[in-house]
């Protein structure tokens, strides 16, 4: 908040903060009678005095770099939508997601976390990319708020009888993942509301649904008759990024890992 005094009144500048997305900061001046300057801002009150010229030039500078900022911004993930559909110890699934592109124009999209693996387009055409860091990324090339999907299988763990998952998808408050399973099958892991069982009629399945932020989740299907904790199934955990160069007669793979 900044303060220019005067001899008969004062201007009250108030400014919005900058989020990421917005546009510039939003200024709106009320002048408030000198007389009024005690009620309005009562002994002890921070303040600040600056002179008119002086601020309006802040203002400026403020909007300049939030343009700026604007500009140079990734694209950002507004909304998901996954389903997976349980099928012999595989996740056979589907992300929606909700994405607004970048003001400097195509743009990658980090998918941060991402464990399974996508299914190539027919046409054999992909907006997916891999980083130097073994992160996969998502070319944004729309110009307007879009919708992208992604179909994607992911295998269960060894040892886990074809019911636990690693399942790691991009996190975002605004998310929510479907599944569905074998009737009787309950899915424990996801944090947040869980809504289901709600039937399919004539297929022997029920569907399930997660409001969540989803992120890196330990998925584990358990039937309803084996209590709330079921045995786990051993696992190691490795993790680290993996590069591979491809040759024209080899291919030379590079991983940093731990355990």
């Amino acid at each position: 908040m900044s303060i220019t005094s005067g001899l008969t009144s004062v201007i009250l500048v108030l400014a919005t903060l900058v989020l990421p997305g917005a546009g510039p900061p939003e200024v709106v001046r009320v002048r408030v009678p000198a007389s009024k300057v005690g009620a309005w801002f009562p002994p002890g009150t921070e303040t600040h005095g600056l002179a008119a010229d002086r601020f309006e030039a802040l203002v400026r500078t403020a909007r300049e770099g939030a343009a700026r900022r604007a500009r140079s911004a990734p694209p950002r993930l507004l909304r998901a939508r996954h389903f997976a559909r349980w099928e012999s110890g595989v996740l056979v699934g589907r992300s929606e997601l909700v994405v607004e592109p970048s003001a400097a124009g195509p743009s990658a999209l980090v998918l941060e976390p991402w464990t399974p693996a996508i299914e190539p387009p027919e046409d054999g055409s992909t907006p997916l990319r891999v980083q130097d860091s073994g992160r996969t990324t998502l070319l944004v090339e729309a110009s307007e708020v879009t919708t992208l999907e992604l179909p994607w299988q992911l295998l269960a763990r060894p040892w886990s009888k074809g019911r636990g998952f690693s399942l790691g998808l991009p996190a975002t408050d605004t998310a929510s993942l479907r599944l569905e399973l074998p009737e009787g099958w309950v899915p424990e892991g996801p944090e947040g509301i869980r809504q289901g069982p709600d039937p399919c009629p004539g297929t022997g399945r029920a569907t399930w649904r997660f409001d969540c932020t989803v992120g890196l989740i330990d998925l584990r299907l358990r039937a309803r008759d084996e209590g709330r904790d079921p045995p786990r199934d051993p696992r190691i955990w490795v993790s680290g990024p993996t590069r591979i160069e491809l040759g024209e007669a080899s291919a030379s793979w590079t991983t940093e890992w731990s355990v």
